[in-house]
């Protein structure tokens, strides 16, 4: 669970970082195309940063012998992270609590991406908000 909080944080430090440079580089109010390209990007970014923790926790899982494969590992995984759950996959009763700290690491994990994306949103229409006033 560290693993991923750790690189959900220095991930969106990063993306933050880059969003600023880029708004040096787009100038004072970026284009439509160039918003929508921007925002797709950090979406697309996010959306894998949640793959590669949902890969971590199937990692953990095949490497605790805790699943027959690799497979049912990510997909009891994918389940657990977006806490809908896999049927009929189960972990041994002593590891159950492991699935559900994962959906609790998941949810709030999703939750801090989707506040970033609104908050990235935010800021672009503030950009030609602030451009648009300029002009007039």
């Amino acid at each position: 669970m560290a693993v991923c909080a750790l690189i959900h944080a220095t991930s969106m430090v990063f993306i933050g970082e880059l969003l600023l440079k880029s708004r040096r580089k787009f100038g004072e109010r970026p284009g439509l195309v160039a918003s929508a390209i921007l925002l797709s990007s950090v979406f697309g970014i996010i959306i894998l940063l949640h793959l590669a923790d949902v890969i971590i926790w199937a990692i953990t899982y095949y490497s605790l012998g805790l699943l027959n494969n690799f497979r049912t590992s990510l997909d009891f995984s994918l389940g657990s992270y977006t806490t809908n759950s896999a049927p009929g996959i189960q972990l041994p009763d002593v590891w159950k609590p492991l699935g559900q700290l994962e959906s609790i690491a998941g949810a709030l994990l999703l939750g801090l991406s989707t506040a970033f994306l609104f908050f990235v949103l935010q800021k672009m229409f503030e950009i030609r908000q602030v451009a648009s006033q300029k002009k007039s």
